[in-house]
């Protein structure tokens, strides 16, 4: 998705909804904070949208604007429409919100949850594909993984926030502080602490050059499992890949 593309299912949910702003969750909320966002965080052609008001227009705009709708097969994105408390982001969210509203809105406002609120959603899911998309934050520096750590204690009373779950998000993020804070004393060149490129959603694992000289194996498919595995020295530039 691209951020035309968000802005005119904002536009279209408002349309559909009647009403004049929208909540945006999931992956693609990202382009609220983030236009320009790497295209290893936009592989979603999917936008979760929520009307704050017109509540009982979700179903409604799911099944104008949703997958297989004829909206999808004109634009080739598609809108979710979900009820507000579908995800669980921290205490404050709408206050950090993103405002996205301009002509190809039509003055409709679409209100894009921050990426580390966003991160934090994500990760009260723990699919595979939402610590996926978390890890893809962290390699582009787009979220800071102690504002991540603190985002997660500021999660309000939910049943499914459980303690199991609190304590396996927070091993997880302290993976990525520890292997973020060994692969920067590796560097040496400035590049990112797990290479630029991506694989695609679902991959459980990336090779990276770390400031061309660690070449290693970085895990994501499990909490707390963000490991580094040396495996040669290589003098070339940072660069990444893997296999699905």
């Amino acid at each position: 998705m691209t951020r035309a593309e968000l802005e005119h299912a904002i536009r279209a949910a408002c349309d559909v909804s009647g009403d004049d702003e929208v909540y945006v969750f999931g992956s693609q909320a990202i382009l609220g904070q983030y236009p320009d966002a790497p295209e290893s965080l936009r592989q979603s052609a999917e936008a979760d949208i929520a009307p704050p008001t017109a509540i009982d227009k979700a179903d409604v705009i799911d099944a104008n604007l949703g997958e297989l709708s004829r909206f999808h097969e004109a634009f080739g994105f598609y809108v979710h429409g979900v009820p507000i408390d579908a995800a669980v982001p921290p205490i404050g969210w709408e206050r950090r919100a993103i405002e996205v509203r301009n002509d190809n809105t039509r003055s409709n406002t679409g209100w894009c949850v921050e990426t580390h609120d966003l991160a934090v959603s994500k990760l009260v899911v723990f699919r595979d594909k939402d610590r996926y998309f978390v890890t893809a934050l962290l390699v582009e520096r787009l979220i800071d993984p102690r504002r991540l750590y603190r985002r997660l204690h500021q999660l309000p009373n939910n049943p499914k926030v459980t303690t199991e779950l609190i304590a396996a998000i927070g091993e997880w993020i302290g993976g990525a502080l520890k292997e973020s804070a060994h692969a920067r004393s590796e560097a040496s060149d400035g590049s990112d602490w797990l290479g630029r490129q991506l694989t695609p959603t679902e991959v459980r694992s990336l090779t990276i050059v770390g400031g061309g000289r660690t070449r290693a194996t970085c895990r994501i498919g499990h909490p707390g499992e963000i490991g580094v595995d040396r495996m040669q020295r290589n003098s070339n530039p940072c660069e990444a890949g893997g296999n699905p």
